[in-house]
């Protein structure tokens, strides 16, 4: 039998066998709570900052225990989809056998965690995420929030981080998913601020030439008895539509005449243009972004895989590591010095040359894109580096504007392929950005004749826009 008896310290408990389940109202009942013989937690309360406030506490505990364990909205006070999100279900005193069920396996669950050995901020971050989708055993589902900047919450790791860092959750569930933690399915591809990551997006169109809003669009008309093509402003008349060509009156489209285009009109600087500039202004943080700039991101349903199961058991390891080998940026740069170091030894042993150098740039527009896209521009640009190098070169790179090669076995410290990235580079980049030239400095070095590596690595990394 369950019963409802008033402990020492004024928290009402439901007692049932072994369990005991805590009613909650207040952030202070909290307070001295016995976490390890509390097996889960029933929110009382109809206030909503309240219950988000009690949720995001313990959520964010720094005990394991606590952070997990189960949460029941009471039935008895109303509260909105937010908060029953990062909750367990509801507690409905009149149908308690199904809460009690769920309670006993997930805290079946959580007793085969084993002790913890996480440290860090981040791996403290994925452990709670893995072990909620393990101890819950169901997928990590969204539901759509005009609250939230992307537009999108996520039960649990939503109360992990502030409410102005949606980038910093998704990039936690990217990472996952590439560390194959964890399976997605996809649910919606969304465009994001490149500033605040906000989802509120006015998509507006510009005329290109002055980038005033103040556009209108006319149809083109297409008279077929004579060929004429004009707006439909030309044609207009007070009976209708005349040709101002030919003077014959257009009554039916289809037999007369044809609508096959548009053209834009810019009411400040009278500039007549067909394909707009397209913009996304931001109603966040009133940052206008070009269609180029905005991050796309994937909205999935993510559920733990059995390499994310096998870490969370052993927990031995750390789950974000910098890895060697990194797509966007080559080798880490720590591999990098001790083959240079090696290479360095091996040219002074044999007397053979190698070149060491680095790749760098500078511009203001790219300087203040946000990490992903720099991230992005960092991949394309290593691609293209790589295209042009050896099997045997090697490359590093520090940032998205520089990058370290290795050529073993290259007696000229300019060899032609670094003549090649630099063109092909400097083009391709004042392309994408409509500047004349964009400066692509490369220094380069000959191993052999270096006495001191660190001193060769400092004169590398002189940057020009820097002094």
């Amino acid at each position: 039998m369950l019963n409802i008896v008033k402990h020492k310290e004024t928290k009402r408990t439901i007692v049932s066998g072994s369990m005991v389940l805590v009613e909650v109202s207040h952030v202070k009942d909290l307070e001295g709570l016995d976490w390890p013989a509390t097996s889960g937690v029933v929110l009382s309360t109809s206030v909503r900052e309240h219950a988000l406030e009690i949720l995001e506490r313990i959520r964010r505990h720094d005990d394991f225990l606590a952070c997990l364990i189960p949460i029941f909205m009471d039935g008895a006070f109303p509260l909105d989809k937010e908060c029953l999100l990062h909750a367990d279900g509801q507690w409905d005193s009149q149908q308690r056998e199904p809460v009690l069920e769920k309670v006993a396996h997930i805290r079946k669950r959580i007793a085969r965690l084993p002790s913890t050995r996480v440290n860090t901020p981040e791996e403290i971050v994925q452990y709670k995420l893995l072990s909620f989708l393990y101890t819950r055993n169901t997928p990590l589902a969204p539901i759509t929030s005009r609250g939230s900047l992307t537009g999108y919450q996520y039960p649990l790791i939503d109360l992990l981080f502030k409410q102005k860092q949606p980038g910093d959750l998704l990039r936690l569930l990217e990472r996952n998913l590439q560390q194959g933690f964890l399976n997605s399915q996809c649910l919606d591809h969304i465009h994001l601020c490149k500033d605040c990551n906000g989802s509120y997006l006015n998509f507006r169109e510009l005329c290109p030439r002055c980038f005033s809003i103040d556009i209108s669009v006319n149809d083109m008309i297409h008279h077929f008895v004579c060929a004429h093509v004009a707006p439909a402003k030309d044609f207009k008349t007070e009976d209708g539509l005349e040709c101002p060509k030919c003077d014959k009156t257009l009554r039916h489209i289809g037999i007369d005449y044809d609508k096959p285009s548009s053209v834009f009109h810019c009411n400040s600087c009278l500039h007549e243009f067909q394909n707009p500039e397209m913009r996304g202004y931001c109603f966040d943080c009133n940052t206008e972004n070009q269609l180029s700039e905005l991050l796309h991101k994937t909205i999935g349903e993510y559920s733990i895989t059995q390499k994310g199961e096998d870490w969370l058991m052993r927990t031995r390891e750390p789950a974000i590591t910098k890895p060697v080998y990194d797509p966007a940026a080559g080798m880490s740069e720590a591999i990098f010095r001790l083959l240079v170091a090696q290479e360095h030894l091996r040219c002074e042993n044999n007397d053979v040359h190698s070149v060491l150098g680095s790749i760098c740039f500078y511009d203001e527009k790219l300087d203040h894109f946000n990490d992903d896209l720099k991230k992005a521009l960092q991949l394309e640009i290593g691609k293209v580096i790589k295209s042009y190098l050896q099997p045997a070169d090697l490359v590093c790179s520090t940032s998205y504007n520089h990058y370290y090669f290795l050529l073993p076995d290259t007696p000229a410290k300019m060899p032609d392929r670094l003549e090649t990235i630099q063109l092909n580079l400097a083009k391709l980049l004042s392309d994408n950005l409509e500047k004349e030239q964009l400066d692509i400095v490369i220094n380069s070095l000959d191993l052999c004749e270096e006495p001191k590596l660190d001193e060769a690595f400092g004169r590398l990394q002189s940057l020009p826009w820097n002094t």
